[in-house]
């Protein structure tokens, strides 16, 4: 048998589908079933499985499972599913039956992965920025990647249906391509091979030139390959991911898979010159391990309900797509092209895939699969790869629409840009015209489906109503002449109002607008108003909810920066617990209650001290739509 790599993932889940992610070594045989929990032996679906080859050592699957006949699945009834896979004597084995790194100890009576398909959204999880080693965020504190709260509050609520959470959104940089521990690279090279077969190499121009990146020595890439001349912009691009390979690795590590990092005295030869040495690589090396020291949490966690997932930058390399310039420069050298078709490519199997499967259709995977699996560096295939990845025409190819209640839109915020104020240097719209319009035909199609007003979800993995006090410094470090790039301007400061004009000039009535955000390495919670010409307002709650793991934005400057007194910002929400502070730095993960009429209730920032304790409920912000 294949070994699995990583999964079972729960993906997209609604009354006509469940799907079910995969990672393995080998070929798997599978069939998914699917059971109502008081009766496992009754399976209400017909599976549909698809595998895909992208390695000689890496296969990714989706299990499909679809009602029978005109059926649907029930709502608000606790489901269960079993992944089984078909030995070579033809006999079935399950990978998910008392499996106790996807099923809770003391599941009481549950032998199986469960989750349920809700009739509204009751409780919903968000969080974004999960940094394996990075440091802890509160003097204290142990290091803990807190998206394994999530698994405590699921095992805590395992049967109570009211309270148990329904949906985990992650908003972006799920990995960290260009900010990479040299622990973690050594593991990911050494991983990369396994996979793929073969030491990737990459072209470096029209003239044939080609680079092996695993033959440069840790903490050297940004110098030996000059990433700036490429145009890279991170400032952390010393070990930054450059092939497939690399990229699946530390997908792999980070949704639970196995992680083994070699000590600093095994790789201290292979470190290079530039680099900070073996005392780094030894703190970075133990940050990641306690990181990781909760994978198996996260595998149950991300096995027991569905999850949905959008790119931000650090998918496949900060600022990604910051501007009209960063673009021309970037994707105007085959090294760029291919490092950033890479990333996406990683993100489409890890997490791309299983948020709308239907929207990637034979050609678009063969084309990845293919150029995979055949080695070469050039060519026509290698061409195609670049330009199916590349390629910006399609609005909502990375965007994606939930059939929830609230009606639920996941916005592309990074390959649908358009200039801003500033021009092809300055900061840019974070959606384009098309996509705007786009936005406004899916709200229209949902009010005739209805044929009612609703209220919406939106996600978007950058806030939409910023924090105006880190926008403001961000406006004046502009206007010294720092770049874009330096001060990290991306925000929806240049959109707003034609954000604003899409949802509320509309033919449809939005009754409230929630929106979940992450990125910007700090957490608050608002309540204001989207509001029309003829001056209407909708109600909006913004909750964002970052970092899972990383350090305050601006360290020790930024952390002060951002303490709000009383009476300042008064459309941000103060936590009920009686800190001065409307916005807090502390790593944890965001617990969103909604009200019956689908508009967002409170947020719980969950956290945990340590490894050993559990998650307790840090900050609580309530609101309603009036604003409190």
């Amino acid at each position: 048998m294949s070994d699995v790599l990583a999964g079972p993932i729960l993906r997209r889940v609604d009354f006509n589908q469940v799907n079910i992610w995969l990672a393995s070594n080998g070929p798997l045989d599978l069939k998914g079933e699917l059971y109502v929990s008081d009766d496992l032996v009754t399976n209400i679906g017909v599976s549909n499985p698809r595998s895909v080859k992208l390695g000689d050592g890496l296969y990714v699957h989706l299990v499909r499972i679809f009602p029978v006949g005109d059926a649907k699945y029930p709502k608000d009834k606790l489901l269960c599913y079993d992944l089984k896979f078909t030995k070579a004597d033809g006999s079935e084995e399950s990978l998910t039956r008392d499996n106790h790194d996807v099923i809770f100890a003391g599941g009481r009576g549950v032998h199986l992965p469960s989750f349920f398909i809700p009739s509204s959204f009751k409780n919903v999880l968000h969080g974004s920025c999960r940094k394996p080693h990075a440091k802890q965020s509160v003097k204290g504190w142990n290091k803990v990647d807190q998206l394994s709260c999530g698994a405590d509050l699921i095992e805590k609520h395992l049967l109570d249906l009211n309270e148990r959470p329904v949906a985990l959104f992650l908003t972006g940089d799920q990995i960290y391509a260009d900010d990479v521990a040299m622990p973690l690279l050594a593991m990911s090279m050494k991983k990369s091979k396994e996979l793929m077969g073969w030491d990737e190499r990459i072209p470096v121009d029209a003239n044939g030139s080609e680079v092996i990146p695993a033959k440069i020595k840790l903490g050297g890439r940004a110098r030996d390959l000059k990433l700036n001349n490429h145009g890279f912009t991170s400032g952390e691009s010393d070990n930054h991911l450059l092939t497939f390979g690399e990229f699946a690795s530390m997908y792999l590590a980070a949704f639970g898979g196995e992680v083994s990092l070699p000590t600093s005295r095994e790789e201290f030869a292979n470190m290079h010159s530039t680099s900070n040495g073996a005392s780094a690589y030894r703190w970075d090396r133990e940050r990641a391990l306690k990181f990781f020291s909760t994978r198996t949490d996260i595998r149950r966690l991300l096995a027991n309900i569905p999850v949905y997932m959008i790119f931000d930058d650090h998918e496949v390399t900060d600022d990604w797509n910051l501007n009209i310039n960063w673009e021309e420069k970037m994707y105007g050298n085959a090294f760029g092209r291919r490092v950033i078709s890479n990333g996406l490519a990683a993100y489409w199997a890890f997490q791309g895939w299983g948020n709308d499967p239907d929207k990637f259709d034979d050609h678009f995977i063969e084309i990845i699969s293919n150029h995979l699996n055949s080695k070469e560096v050039r060519g026509a295939g290698a061409n195609e790869f670049d330009e199916k990845m590349l390629d910006q025409s399609s609005v909502d190819r990375w965007a994606y629409l939930l059939p929830t209640d609230p009606f639920t839109v996941v916005l592309d915020t990074r390959t649908q840009r358009e200039a801003g104020s500033g021009g092809n240097s300055g900061a840019c719209c974070l959606m384009n015209q098309n996509a705007r319009q786009w936005l406004q035909s899916v709200l229209e199609q949902e009010q005739q489906r209805r044929g009612e007003n609703y209220p919406l979800l939106l996600v978007s993995a950058t806030p939409v109503f910023g924090f105006a006090r880190m926008e403001r410094l961000q406006e004046i470090a502009s206007r010294l002449g720092l770049s874009v790039a330096a001060i990290d301007k991306e925000s929806w400061k240049e959109g707003f109002h034609q954000l604003q004009y899409t949802i509320t000039e509309s033919s449809c009535v939005i009754d409230a607008v929630t929106i979940l955000s992450g990125d910007v390495h700090y957490s608050f919670s608002v309540v204001d108003n989207f509001c029309n010409a003829a001056g209407s307002k909708t109600p909006v709650a913004q909750l964002t909810s970052s970092p899972l793991s990383n350090s305050p934005a601006g360290g020790f400057v930024g952390k002060n920066l951002l303490k709000v007194n009383k009476g300042e910002f008064p459309e941000m929400v103060r936590p009920i617990e009686g800190h001065k502070c409307a916005v807090t730095s502390l790593n944890q993960l965001g617990l969103v209650a909604f009200d019956q009429s689908g508009f967002a209730a409170k947020q719980v920032l969950v956290s945990k001290k340590s490894l050993t304790s559990a998650a307790e409920n840090s900050l609580t912000y309530q609101f309603d739509r009036d604003g409190g």
